[in-house]
């Protein structure tokens, strides 16, 4: 999975219009994260396929970066996003972003953003 950071003008209808490129394209958001300060748009997204939305943001002019991103679920109950966090933490490894993609009662389903994914991957495959 790849994350996506966009930057636009923090003004009525960029959010929007971003969402409409997607959407033409077919491309579908799994996760988004936006806020606005400073004059300034950032959204976060993460979507079923990376490839066209980078070639659709690009040729609509749009300011991206990319990061990998991880996968993995946790328990749904109290003190699992915790315990989650706190085997980051202690690996020196700091989270960028992360999101919610889907929730069940059998667990949460999350995409994480690190500055260090390899020293991750090993926490991530033990979870469940």
């Amino acid at each position: 999975m790849t994350e996506f950071v966009i930057e636009l003008d923090h003004r009525p209808g960029t959010l929007a219009r971003l969402a409409e490129i997607l959407a033409e394209a077919g491309i579908n958001v799994e996760g988004l994260a936006a806020w606005g300060a400073d004059g300034r748009g950032i959204v976060r997204l993460v979507v079923d396929d990376h490839a066209g939305a980078r070639r659709v943001l690009r040729l609509h002019g749009l300011r991206i970066a990319e990061n990998p991103v991880l996968r993995t679920t946790v328990s749904h109950r109290p003190g699992a996003l915790a315990e989650l966090t706190r085997a980051l933490a202690d690996a020196d490894v700091n989270v960028e972003a992360l999101y919610v993609l889907h929730t069940s009662d059998v667990g949460v389903d999350l995409a994480i953003v690190v500055d260090d994914p390899d020293a991750v991957r090993p926490l991530l495959a033990v979870r469940g």
